[in-house]
């Protein structure tokens, strides 16, 4: 669990800043630097090449009730692609140690992605995440 979160009553949480033991073989975790207000995590599970993400990147591809496509398509500005939202994006303070953090997970062998919202990336996630935080940050090859 990420610090800063409510403890659920009668649940046994454990810090999400350094995996147990007994999984680091099979799970890696990576702390989103530069955004001091934020605890976001990507969460890499090596057997599968599943990266795990909460709100560093959306994924609302399919129209459901008006209100969440609006949300995704005018406030977050995602709808229909892997992006990094707008608000999340106002969060980024320290530019250079968030870029930091991204590479290091950029390095991991993954090829599915699931965000906090929306679809899963069933294949070519890697490339979608790097493809949305260039697109976010306008450092794009192209």
């Amino acid at each position: 669990m990420p610090p800063g979160f409510a403890r659920p009553d009668g649940v046994r949480v454990e810090s999400l800043a350094e995996p147990p033991e007994a999984w680091a073989h099979d799970v890696a975790v990576e702390k989103i630097d530069g955004m001091p207000r934020v605890n976001e995590f990507a969460v890499l599970h090596r057997p599968s090449r599943t990266l795990i993400v909460a709100d560093l990147v959306f994924n609302m591809r399919v129209e459901r009730d008006r209100w969440r496509t609006f949300f995704f398509r005018y406030l977050a500005g995602t709808f229909g692609r892997v992006g990094m939202s707008r608000m999340f994006r106002l969060m980024i303070k320290e530019r250079a140690a968030f870029q930091r953090s991204i590479d290091r997970v950029l390095m991991w062998d993954f090829d599915r992605l699931i965000t906090g919202h929306g679809e899963i990336v069933e294949t070519g996630g890697r490339r979608e995440l790097r493809e949305a935080v260039e697109t976010a940050l306008g450092t794009g090859q192209g």
